[in-house]
């Protein structure tokens, strides 16, 4: 969106009457002075119509991904391409409000949980400059910039114009910060002991129906389903068929953030960061150890949908996809 506050109109109406009037009175001090005053307003003008053409506005991020208490460098770039310096440019960029930020003047903004971040710059003809600062995100989530706002005009600022830059437009817009991940240690799980303090039975993997690896006795407990008929009749004992193993090294990692009981609209906060936490450290401990791992939750996942689902995979990016969900 470009606005653009030329010369008022006054300016000129008055400026000509007043050269006017020195003609009809044959003052030349008026009618000079009414001229250098007509001449600065166009100056201006020409200043207010061409400052923003040519001018590049950048934002742009040293990483778009980091972890909680991360630094990451922000740099402001403002080139002028062509032959008209600009004496000033102000840089209104928006910023949320719990980033810490240094190195830039950080003002309030008229939005909550937001503020201004300015930036000042005077360019000359052809001219690139930058300016630096650092941020730090004190959580996990997403954060957004921009809208960005640059101002320009003449050297008197008699005029100015504006021009409104979003999303993309200005560089980078977003910021994911991953959730907390812990090393993840412990013992395998062992059965659990029947009310009857017998221990129960553990449960047998999963086999492959297609994949006939061999005949045993039957065995109680095994499944009716695989009792092999034909050997049963010609041996007078029930025989089981032994199928191949399938591989188990597939793991869902699901997230229950229901964490107050009765109700879905309020979450206690500290308990649900720390089941996000141990949820992304569960699924990195995971695929590290060559399992295909997903992840679900019951909670909205920002920008992504009504509820968080990464589908199964081992691939090498799924890690980073987890943890972004976990994120949103």
């Amino acid at each position: 969106m470009n606005e653009t506050r030329g010369t008022p109109p006054a300016v000129w109406v008055l400026g000509i009457a007043a050269i006017a009037i020195g003609l009809v009175l044959s003052n030349p001090v008026v009618v000079v002075a009414s001229s250098l005053y007509l001449g600065t307003a166009a100056v201006a003008e020409v200043w207010v119509r061409l400052g923003l053409k040519e001018l590049t506005y950048s934002r742009r991020l040293s990483a778009r991904r980091v972890f909680p208490g991360e630094e990451v460098r922000v740099e402001f770039i403002v080139e002028n391409r062509k032959r008209l310096p600009l004496p000033w440019v102000v840089v209104e960029d928006e910023f949320p409000q719990d980033l810490r930020i240094t190195g830039v003047p950080v003002g309030p903004h008229y939005l909550p949980q937001r503020v201004r971040v300015v930036n000042l710059f005077s360019l000359r003809w052809w001219q690139r400059a930058r300016r630096v600062a650092a941020i730090t995100p004190p959580s996990r989530g997403l954060y957004r910039f921009g809208p960005t706002r640059l101002v320009c005009g003449d050297p008197l600022g008699l005029a100015q114009s504006e021009r409104t830059m979003e999303g993309k437009a200005a560089g980078d817009d977003l910021l994911i910060v991953y959730p907390e991940v812990r090393s993840v240690t412990g013992k395998d799980a062992q059965p659990r002991a029947l009310p009857s303090g017998r221990r129960a039975r553990q449960k047998a993997n999963l086999a492959e129906p297609n994949e006939f690896f061999g005949l045993r006795e039957y065995v109680p407990g095994d499944p009716l389903k695989y009792i092999d008929w034909k050997s049963t009749a010609r041996t007078g004992r029930l025989h089981t068929r032994i199928l191949s193993p399938m591989p188990s090294d597939r793991s869902w990692v699901v997230v229950n953030l229901a964490t107050v009981e009765g109700t879905f609209f309020r979450t206690d906060a500290v308990l649900a960061e720390g089941m996000i936490s141990t949820a992304g450290s569960l699924a990195l401990d995971l695929l590290a150890k060559g399992h295909q791992v997903g992840v679900l939750a019951n909670s909205f996942a920002k920008e992504w949908g009504l509820y968080l689902k990464v589908p199964l995979s081992a691939s090498p990016a799924q890690a980073a996809l987890i943890l972004e969900g976990l994120a949103r």
